[in-house]
């Protein structure tokens, strides 16, 4: 009876150490993974979550709307994401917001192996164009009838703390009066990590070489130089002949022979 007791107190704690742990292993997962991207966010007065959002997490995901979700501010249709192992693609088309006077017939970014790029294509804001294929983070400040000066960041390019690359192809801070503003993102992508390439050990050393018998370490490139007779502790020079030794005098009478 105390056996079976202690069998399924095991089981029980088990099942619960799983469950608590799956949800770290999904975050853990998550933060190694590979790409990411979303279509539209909005954060302001009118909020919009990160739709359609997509993450690999090691394996290929693909999400996609046929039109935004109605709201108050932003009208969008062919919103597709995907996301890999190497990065991440989002696009929509037919962009329209007549609040903050933005128009576009497509915008894109993807992102692969470390490098990100977007494109703008026939975007207006305010009634003014912006640039399709715009150089990373360029920044613009559009003035909008009735609102104030909006702030623009175009393929906006930044690096999170595991260096992941994430590029957004359009992003905008709009003053609505008063201390609101209205902040609005729209195709936006993330980079799998780049994995540390490791030093190659068949690589020559830059080290010196050091001399036979010494201590020394000879200047990188040049042959140590080696040791001689006259160095104590140093090696002899190879095909050196040796000296005979001086001769000596012997002290006392030598026996005669013969």
């Amino acid at each position: 009876m105390r056996l079976q007791q202690l069998t399924r107190f095991a089981a029980a704690t088990g099942a619960v150490a799983a469950a608590l742990a799956a949800p770290a292993a999904t975050a853990d997962a998550d933060t190694r993974g590979g790409g990411a991207a979303f279509g539209v966010r909005a954060i302001g007065p009118v909020d919009v979550p990160a739709v359609p959002s997509v993450s690999s997490r090691g394996r290929e995901a693909n999400e996609h709307l046929a039109e935004l979700p109605g709201n108050s501010l932003l009208k969008a249709t062919g919103l597709k994401t995907a996301a890999g192992a190497e990065g991440g693609r989002a696009s929509l088309s037919n962009v329209e917001s007549p609040r903050l006077r933005l128009k576009a017939g497509a915008i894109t970014a993807t992102c692969e192996n470390g490098a990100g790029k977007s494109r703008l294509a026939d975007a207006t804001l305010a009634g003014r164009p912006l640039v399709a294929e715009a150089r990373p983070n360029t920044t613009m400040t559009v003035p909008v009838p009735g609102l104030g000066k909006a702030r623009v960041t175009l393929n906006k390019q930044t690096r999170d703390e595991q260096g992941r690359l994430r590029v957004t192809a359009l992003e905008a801070a709009v003053p609505l009066g008063g201390e609101r503003t209205q902040r609005l993102s729209l195709a936006s992508v993330r980079c799998a990590a780049v994995p540390t390439r490791p030093q190659d050990q068949n690589s020559p050393s830059t080290g010196g070489t050091a001399a036979p018998g010494t201590g020394a370490t000879a200047r990188p490139g040049t042959p140590a130089h080696p040791g001689t007779a006259a160095n104590p502790g140093t090696a002899a020079n190879p095909g050196a002949v040796p000296q005979a030794p001086a001769p000596r005098p012997v002290a006392g009478d030598l026996p005669v022979t013969g």
